[in-house]
């Protein structure tokens, strides 16, 4: 049969970071939260790399003997950027089906990530239905910097649809935050062209096409005009645009530099992907009115 094994648990993490090395040195600073528990049983656990080695090590018996009462009183949870997928994404904007939660975090007591303490996890709910994740494992701190850093959390086969997401974090004096943001998930078509319009319309000197897309994969956008005849008369080349939300401003002059007469215009918007063959097109008016 199976016989007995003996093992030892470690205790709850209290934090988690990077720090640089210099010379065969480091030095880190590690923020430890309000609710610890006090004792001599803390252990260091640390991890080194390099392109040409790595190592580990670790430290018991550690003490920890209070928090610092001395230090600035804080009273604000952190401040949190929440996106989908990269930095360029805005609220209401198209995902795909498997989007990416990011999230740029930043307290100046520090953030807590640690699992001491019942509810101070760093957590994202999204709606529809509604689902709670907890990201605390998947939030790093930037290099030698243990007041900010970043999570970034891959969320799965989400269904066509609005959402809200509403990210909550602690830092280690207890305060809390919250930050929230608003998307759409369009799986059927990645490559889609959606809400296609040009701002303001009718205009009289300038005007910004716009659109939305699920993906945020750089594309190359051409715009081309026509006259209500069907002649070409202008040409709109953007190349490497990512993020899901595309402007793309005009000066509403043709090819030969000279501004467009009053009247009606079409226009043809066409995407083509990076690297890859799919393409994407879309017919709208304009009107020039001065």
């Amino acid at each position: 049969g199976i016989g007995d094994f003996n093992f030892k648990m470690t205790g709850s993490l209290l934090y988690r970071g990077d720090v640089s090395i210099t010379h065969g040195r480091y030095e880190a600073i590690i923020p430890v939260p309000k609710d610890v528990t006090i004792g001599k049983n803390a252990r260091i656990s640390m991890y080194a790399w390099s392109g040409q080695a790595d190592a580990t090590g670790s430290t018991e018996n550690v003490m920890i003997d209070g928090v610092d009462t001395t230090s600035v009183k804080d009273t604000e949870g952190p401040v949190m950027n929440v996106y989908l997928d990269t930095t360029a994404f805005r609220p209401g904007g198209l995902v795909k089906s498997n989007p990416v939660i990011l999230v740029e975090l930043e307290d100046e007591s520090g953030i807590n990530t640690s699992t001491v303490g019942v509810g101070h996890q760093l957590t994202a709910t999204i709606s529809s239905p509604r689902q709670v994740f907890d990201l605390s494992n998947y939030y790093h701190s930037s290099l030698d910097n243990y007041k900010k850093g970043e999570v970034r959390y891959p969320l799965q086969n989400l269904r066509d649809g609005k959402y809200s997401l509403i990210v909550k974090a602690w830092d280690v004096q207890n305060n809390s935050s919250e930050a929230e943001t608003f998307f759409e998930v369009h799986a059927e078509d990645d490559f889609a062209i959606l809400n296609a319009v040009n701002v303001p319309n009718p205009f009289s000197h300038s005007t910004t096409f716009t659109f939305q897309r699920a993906s945020s994969d750089p594309i190359d956008v051409e715009i081309k005009i026509y006259s209500i005849a069907g002649r070409l008369i202008g040409t709109l080349s953007e190349r490497n645009v990512g993020g899901s939300d595309v402007r793309i401003p005009w000066d509403g002059k043709d090819n030969d530099g000279s501004e467009l007469a009053n009247g009606i215009y079409f226009y043809k918007l066409i995407t083509h992907e990076k690297n890859g063959s799919r393409s994407s097109e879309i017919i709208g008016k304009l009107a020039v009115m001065r």
